[in-house]
């Protein structure tokens, strides 16, 4: 009975501590109460307390593309991450550097990359219809050589 009531008390002085000392690691946690640092991991972990969000140098950040909350720390935050990972930053620079485009054969509405744009590209949106493109130009240039000899 009295080994209960310890390790309640124990349990007890650690949570304590932990609130009062928030920046400390579980090392430092254990050796002030003689226990490991997996054993006052394990402890937080049963109070529900995760100790990433017990530092101050982390926050809740809302992801951009799956729009989901994730732990980061407060120096990437302030570098501009947005993103819980990188599928979801690529997907979301997928989507949003991407603009809606007519195809100048097909009339059909595609998405091309803004670089494209600056390069001149973006125009066509398939290889068929890059095709049917070289040959119409190839049929103007052809007639415009025999109109003018």
């Amino acid at each position: 009975m009295q080994l209960a009531y310890k390790y309640k008390d124990r349990t007890r002085d650690i949570l304590d501590y932990t609130k009062s000392h928030p920046r400390s690691s579980l090392a430092e946690i254990g050796r002030q109460f003689s226990v490991s640092r997996e054993w006052v991991r394990k402890v937080l972990r049963r109070e529900g307390i995760d100790q990433r969000a017990r530092y101050t140098l982390w926050d809740w950040v809302l992801c951009e593309y799956c729009r989901k909350y994730f732990l980061a720390p407060k120096s990437e935050i302030s570098r501009g991450r947005k993103f819980c990972s990188r599928p979801c930053a690529y997907s979301f620079r997928r989507i949003t550097h991407r603009v809606a485009r007519r195809c100048e054969v097909c009339k059909k509405t595609f998405l091309v990359p803004r670089y494209y744009l600056k390069l001149g590209k973006g125009k066509l949106c398939s290889r068929k219809c890059r095709t049917l493109y070289v040959q119409e130009l190839r049929r103007r240039s052809l007639l415009k050589v025999h109109h003018t000899a």
